[in-house]
């Protein structure tokens, strides 16, 4: 990426002559110099006069960015950047930049649509193309960004996104893209080693700043309330669509088409979609009535396994839907609620259970196995007089 970014800028150099080449190439150059390691520097923003109102609450202050560095406003040195708490990183109690519960994750108030300690007076707009005026420069600049730069900056946030540990990575570039793309001559690189702030300077802002590209705690990342995995399985689902649909015609048998991979990746897209499945029941069942919300929650909560197992029996396979709903019974009333005792007695001597739960759960249980066997016992009695087809159970 340096080295692409780094020869686009000698491409804008060749033309000296043009001060808007000089311009956007020393950007360029600032930029690989940025993308070849990016630990420790930080982007700045120049604020200009004549996009005071667009600028206003672009990045955080120069103060914030020191206690930042500090360790006084965020626990944690892995990433500095828009002024909301984006990151899974915690906030220190006594911060001054405490966010309280109320507001998103995006640092908005979803129902007034305020920017934390900022007020919007009109919408930002949208510059495809930057601002200022058009010149030979700016042309060669935006004709590498959306040619080159642009895809290189996407796909690496992509791939760092989906590696969710490297998520830190995954919002540098996709910020970078974000300000390139509108006000790349106003961004500046800095090493925070060698920057020192100087009375009279204009005044500025930090874009962001990053210490490491990993962190170890972002698999509790979440984006509304949504696990970052669940999120990222979701490209799963779409890969099996198009794999089945698609590429199973033109590419023929081979190994990314065969049975085995399209069955295991589609076992891994039931997860988040029985996981969104389950959320929306939840919703849907807190805004009801009692009785509904259980009626809802009890036929959607488990709608996967009803049609796995309409199509398992319209292909004759009567037996796997009797492994499958022993085996359902036995996770969800038996081997579950032991696992999860056995997790508890590792840290805690003395377990306490609901015993109002327990005697549901016994219910369920003993209403569970009646169900189970009850075709058997009916076949066994009346099997003569009934066709075997019409019911399912467990032999014995």
């Amino acid at each position: 990426m340096a080295i692409i970014t780094a020869f686009a800028g000698v491409t804008c150099l060749v033309f000296f002559f043009s001060h808007s080449n000089r311009q956007y190439g020393m950007v360029l150059l600032g930029l690989a110099y940025y993308l070849l390691y990016p630990f420790g520097r930080f982007v700045e923003l120049k604020q200009d006069e004549s996009y005071a109102e667009e600028d206003e609450g672009e990045g955080r202050s120069i103060s914030e960015y020191e206690q930042w560095q500090a360790g006084d406003i965020e626990a944690g040195r892995t990433f500095f950047g828009p002024h909301a708490p984006r990151s899974i990183v915690g906030r220190r109690r006594d911060s001054i930049d405490t966010v309280s519960e109320s507001e998103s994750l995006l640092g908005a108030d979803e129902r007034t649509g305020l920017i934390t300690g900022v007020t919007v007076g009109s919408e930002r707009k949208t510059r495809f193309f930057g601002r200022g005026q058009w010149s030979f420069g700016r042309v060669l600049f935006y004709a590498w960004f959306y040619a080159v730069i642009a895809p290189m900056l996407l796909l690496v946030s992509g791939a760092c996104w989906l590696l969710v540990f490297s998520i830190p990575m995954a919002k540098v570039t996709s910020l970078l893209l974000d300000h390139l793309r509108r006000h790349p001559l106003a961004l500046s690189f800095h090493s925070d080693h060698t920057w020192s702030r100087r009375p009279g300077t204009p005044s500025t802002s930090i874009l962001l700043c990053t210490y490491r590209a990993v962190g170890w705690k972002y698999y509790k990342y979440t984006v509304d309330g949504t696990n970052i995995f669940f999120i990222n399985l979701l490209g799963v689902v779409i890969f099996v669509i198009v794999d089945y649909f698609v590429l199973k015609d033109f590419l023929g048998p081979s190994g990314l088409t065969s049975p085995a991979t399209i069955f295991t990746l589609a076992l891994c897209s039931v997860i988040p979609l029985a996981y969104f499945i389950g959320q929306a029941v939840a919703s849907i069942s807190a805004q009801s009535s009692m009785g509904m919300g259980a009626t809802i929650n009890a036929f959607f909560s488990t709608v996967v396994e009803v049609y796995l197992y309409c199509i398992a029996l319209s292909e004759g396979k009567g037996r796997l839907v009797e492994g499958s709903i022993v085996g359902s019974i036995f996770a969800g009333v038996v081997f579950m609620p032991g696992i999860s005792m056995c997790s508890g007695a590792i840290k805690r001597k003395t377990q306490r259970f609901n015993a109002k739960s327990a005697g549901v759960t016994s219910t369920m249980l003993l209403f569970s196995v009646i169900a189970a066997f009850a075709p058997t016992l009916f076949y066994q009695i009346y099997g003569s007089v009934c066709p075997p087809t019409l019911f399912v159970g467990v032999p014995y």
